[in-house]
């Protein structure tokens, strides 16, 4: 089995340099239990093997965080308001995409003619381009700006097993369980 996919997404949120994300993806399998040389059909319905890598962005942004916004600020002098403005925002043009490229490793299994099924999955993102709040100086009267700043990994393994203990047109008996480990971690800030 081959899925390739890419998609092209635009948010206009962003600045004028970095408005589309290309985001792809491939995705590989093998069901060995369709096979005429696999030796265990009577055991398992189903023994598919998959690796997976891709690409996927996040536009976790407000829609205005690229260009510069005034507050007012009203001043009152000699008895008479002044009108006034302030930034309260300081525009990043080149504000982008998050992007979070996955590798996945799996097995799909299904024995004694699905009665138990499962999958056990091994996982490993690296996110780059962090949409983060940066702390700036306050001599521009605004004290923080959004830019893509940092990175993390996250990886682990997870174990699903699906059971249906009783099937009779009168009542049903399934059991889930899922066991699971995870691990991140900031690569940069």
């Amino acid at each position: 089995l081959v899925t390739v996919t890419g998609r092209r997404d635009g948010y206009s949120g962003f600045g004028s340099s970095s408005k589309w994300g290309v985001f792809p993806s491939v995705a590989l399998g093998w069901n060995l239990a369709n096979e005429d040389f696999f030796p265990l059909k009577d055991l398992f319905n189903e023994l598919k093997i998959r690796a997976s890598i891709g690409l996927n962005g996040n536009q976790a942004v407000g829609a205005y965080e690229t260009i510069t916004r005034l507050g007012s600020a009203d001043w009152i002098a000699n008895k008479k308001t002044i009108v006034g403005y302030l930034p309260n925002t300081l525009g990043m043009d080149d504000l982008g995409w998050e992007s979070s490229n996955t590798i996945n490793l799996g097995l799909d299994f299904g024995i004694l003619k699905g009665r138990i099924t499962g999958d056990l999955n091994l996982y490993k993102t690296n996110t780059t381009d962090l949409l983060l709040d940066r702390t700036i100086s306050a001599v521009h009267g605004i004290t923080s700006v959004t830019q893509n700043i940092g990175e993390t990994e996250n990886k682990g393994i997870e174990l699903t097993v699906n059971s249906r203990n009783i099937v009779t047109p009168s009542f049903t008996w399934s059991m889930s369980a899922n066991l699971a480990a995870n691990k991140n971690k900031i690569l940069s800030l």
